[in-house]
């Protein structure tokens, strides 16, 4: 009876096997007839037109005057310029002259958009240039021709110091010379190493781009494992390495890695500094340098960290290679060659956005907390630029708030689930984040936006369903910046527009983005006719749009006011008076606020901050606090309106 037990069990068994496996049978012959229908119809093709397609397997797009989209279908890879995105089974790539410079483009292909090779090359080493193809004596002619070099020594040109950096961006853009010398790795800097951790497939290819060229600029999509590839370089060469960062909270997270992922010896061949640090280690040498929140390289303070550091190898990190003052096209050059664009984003990672219109600060204070009441597998993240709203919204959700002058905020992230925090949370913070709310914001800048949209691609084991962004504006805010969101649909993200009261969200065309010219415009101009006198400010002062603030700055006696101050502070810092102004208006800031939340953290825009900030407390149009913030003062402000309005303006 057990025999027969026994077998029958194992009859029922094998039932269901060969059941499943019927299935699976099943399954494959539907996806092969499929693909064979597929493959039929596809046969039909037009022999001529493939022949044509042969001939010609791109598309160039033009995108302005000098600039291209080149569109390539994967099968035949790259043809040059810089890898912007992957769409299906094409590749897209940006071109224009700077980039076919660093980057060429096939002879025929650059003869096709008329560019033209150059007669010499030269690589920027320091104050100098090292002229390492064609003939030195031709190279310093050409150049001196436009000023930008002084004298000629041998196979070195040399440039003023005092204008160098402007210079740099000259020479880069105009000629494509470069801080380093693309090259493999070299053999005797690499050894055998230790790692807690294996790069993914599309992170390995990324290295050995990085072993065939020996400078990268990793720009990937938010919370990728950026780090991970940098780390494997450290690993991997002998010698000092440097890791540069713009704000300190991230100096902590990459001294967390080190230990958690490499070996002690290796890790303590790694030093790491803010680039407001740097000028310490200028004259130190290194085998590699990685530039974390590399989108900040254009700046000056961070472009001497390119120019004058001596390394072997580099590489920049970035998920939001996009900058205001549109000087992104210098990342690459500044730090390597641009890979990444093919790393797959999985669909958690891909946050719903939806953007909510609210009649002012308070109605965004008692969203936020609707908002933050439904419960969410994960940390929350209340954004603000302003302080004060900051400040308001901690104590209405009795949560901590995290800013410039917070002690050991990673740890206060880490031991709460919900965070009201400023600007220093922009960059590179890794937790597991699954809503952020954003209560204000800097103006229509797409790079902040993109970075706290990235706090919620944190890949988190067992969620599945994507984090949620949510965008508080008002309706002006949202008329006069909705630029910002411009990021999200480059990143393929749906964005829905919600008026609470209505409760009907509004279509995608709705949404109008300002026109963006592609050249920035100057700054408030110092009047170039009469020497030490500055101009009034303009009503377009900081790249604002006309409104309230800019018919304030129209008072004449205002304008008085802010040309009084501009002239007390010279001319290098009369454009931070205006700038100053529109930023206080509304908020109370210390310079160093300020600075913190435009990403302009370097000694120098402090001090310039600081400066127009007195100036226009001086004039009475700033009052401070007893912690150093200014704001307008909007007594004297009413008093200057009503005086102009009995005077019939």
């Amino acid at each position: 009876m057990t025999d027969l037990k026994s077998a029958l069990a194992q009859f029922e068994t094998s039932s269901t096997q060969t059941l499943s496996d019927l299935d699976d049978l099943r399954c494959h012959l539907a996806e092969v007839t499929q693909q064979t229908q597929r493959a039929a119809f596809l046969a039909q093709y037009d022999q001529v037109a493939l022949q044509e397609f042969f001939t010609k397997p791109y598309v160039v797009r033009p995108i302005s005057a000098d600039e291209f989209e080149l569109i390539v279908p994967k099968f035949i890879g790259s043809l040059g310029g810089w890898p912007v995105r992957t769409d299906g089974a094409f590749l897209i790539f940006r071109v224009n002259r700077f980039i076919h410079l660093i980057n060429p483009l096939p002879a025929w292909l650059a003869d096709e958009l008329g560019y033209k090779a150059t007669p010499f090359h030269a690589t920027l080493d320091g104050n100098t240039l090292i002229v390492d193809r064609g003939d030195p004596q031709a190279a310093f002619e050409a150049l001196s021709e436009t000023r930008l070099v002084t004298r000629r020594e041998g196979e070195r040109l040399f440039f003023r110091p005092a204008n160098r950096l402007e210079i740099i961006r000259q020479i880069i853009r105009q000629y494509g010379f470069l801080p380093y010398t693309p090259q493999p790795v070299p053999v005797e800097l690499r050894r055998e190493s230790k790692v807690g951790f294996t790069l993914r497939p599309h992170q390995r290819r990324s290295y050995e781009y990085f072993l065939e060229t020996s400078a990268i600029s990793l720009f990937v999509y938010p919370q990728m494992g950026k780090s991970f590839v940098a780390l494997q370089a450290m690993a991997d060469l002998v010698g000092p390495k440097l890791v540069l960062v713009p704000r300190r909270s991230l100096a902590d997270q990459w001294r967390a890695r080190l230990e958690l992922y490499l070996e002690p010896e290796a890790a303590r061949e790694v030093e790491i500094v803010t680039y407001q640090g740097a000028r310490h280690v200028l004259k130190r040498e290194y085998t590699l340098v990685v530039y974390d929140e590399a989108h900040h390289m254009p700046a000056d303070f961070a472009m001497d960290t390119a120019t004058l550091l001596q390394t072997r190898t580099r590489m920049g990190l970035s998920a939001t290679p996009k900058r205001e003052d549109h000087n992104e096209d210098l990342i690459p050059a500044l730090c390597g060659f641009p890979t990444g664009a093919d790393w797959p984003v999985k669909d958690v990672q891909r946050p719903t956005v939806t953007v909510w219109i609210v009649k002012n600060d308070q109605a965004k204070l008692a969203l936020a907390r609707e908002l933050c009441a439904a419960p969410i597998a994960g940390k929350t993240f209340l954004f603000t630029y302003r302080l004060d709203i900051g400040e308001r919204a901690a104590k209405l959700l009795d949560v901590p708030f995290v800013y410039g002058k917070t002690k050991r905020p990673l740890e206060v992230i880490a031991e709460n689930e919900t965070i009201v925090i400023s600007s220093v949370g922009n960059e590179g913070l890794s937790f597991p984040v699954r809503r952020v709310i954003e209560l204000s914001f800097l103006y229509g800048s797409g790079m902040e936006a993109g970075q706290r949209l990235g706090r919620l691609a944190y890949e988190m084991t067992g969620v599945e369903q994507p984090g949620e962004h949510h965008i508080l504006m008002t309706p002006d805010e949202y008329e006069r910046h909705n630029k910002r969101l411009m990021i999200y649909y480059q990143w393929g993200l749906d964005v829905s527009v919600q008026v609470p009261d209505s409760g009907r969200p509004q279509e995608r065309a709705a949404l109008r983005a300002p026109r963006v010219s592609s050249r920035p415009r100057p700054a408030d101009r110092i009047n170039r006719r009469s020497p030490g006198k500055v101009a009034a400010p303009s009503a377009q002062a900081d790249n604002e749009p006309s409104d309230e603030i800019a018919q304030v700055l129209a008072l004449p006696a205002v304008a008085a006011r802010i040309a009084k101050a501009q002239n007390s502070v010279g001319k290098h810092t009369a454009p931070f008076v205006p700038r100053a102004f529109r930023l206080c208006y509304r908020a109370s800031f210390t310079p160093a606020e300020i600075t913190e939340g435009k990403g302009l953290v370097n000694p120098a825009n402090i001090s310039r901050y600081r400066s127009a900030c007195k100036a226009l407390h001086e004039v009475s149009l700033f009052s401070e606090d007893a912690q150093g913030r200014f704001t307008v003062n909007q007594d004297e402000l009413a008093r200057l309106q009503a005086l102009a309005q009995r005077m019939g303006k």
